[in-house]
């Protein structure tokens, strides 16, 4: 009979996730988004002083995150129905939030700094998503503990990326912190030049 979470020791259960093809991308995507691009909610201050005095400015940049996270909700759901692999859904959406971040880093005001912000909020909503939804379906017996792994990754990633983009902003500048989101989107282009492994759930191992 499969084993059940309890079963499975949280390193057996991440060489099991990393096994299978589609997982791989999963977990490499999340943590690319997690260091890069997450911590733009905890250095949200930092951005928006560079647009003015104010705490409205930094209520603006969340409300552009937030109206993205809507729209990536509906575009998501469309790109589902058409049935875009998963792999590809990713990909494109790590290349589009790369995009957003970038417009973010080079806005010569607080409107187009909220216009990236949307951008960054849409995709941020379909790999946040997809990633969380494939770690609890892909191996059904391990969805419990591969979901405590994806939460692993993306708030010890955001811990350390915001560690390490606020160090980055300190000593270059906010633009230049923020532009490299750029690997997000260099992850993401090379996972849209490669095969989209199919996305099945995992035949549970016998214990």
């Amino acid at each position: 009979m499969p084993q059940s979470d309890g079963d499975v020791p949280f390193r057996a259960a991440v060489k099991r996730a990393l096994e299978n093809p589609m997982l791989e991308i999963v977990i490499g995507g999340s943590l690319t988004f997690a260091l890069l691009v997450a911590p733009i909610e905890q250095l949200a201050p930092v951005i928006a002083h560079r647009h003015g005095e104010g705490a409205h400015l930094i209520g603006f940049l969340f409300a552009g995150l937030a109206a993205g996270g809507i729209v990536g909700t509906v575009l998501r759901a469309r790109l589902e129905r058409r049935g875009v692999p998963l792999a590809r859904l990713i990909g494109g959406s790590l290349v589009a939030t790369a995009i957003g971040m970038l417009g973010l880093a080079l806005a010569p005001d607080i409107f187009v700094a909220v216009g990236a912000l949307v951008c960054c909020g849409t995709f941020w909503e379909v790999v946040y998503v997809e990633c969380l939804a494939a770690m609890q379906t892909l191996i059904p017996s391990l969805s419990g503990v591969l979901t405590g792994v994806f939460f692993t990754i993306t708030l010890g990633g955001l811990t350390l990326g915001a560690l390490l983009v606020g160090e980055l902003i300190d000593l270059a500048g906010v633009d230049v912190g923020l532009s490299v989101a750029v690997g997000t989107g260099a992850y993401g282009a090379w996972r849209l030049t490669r095969p989209s492994p199919r996305t099945v759930p995992a035949m549970d191992r016998p214990s």
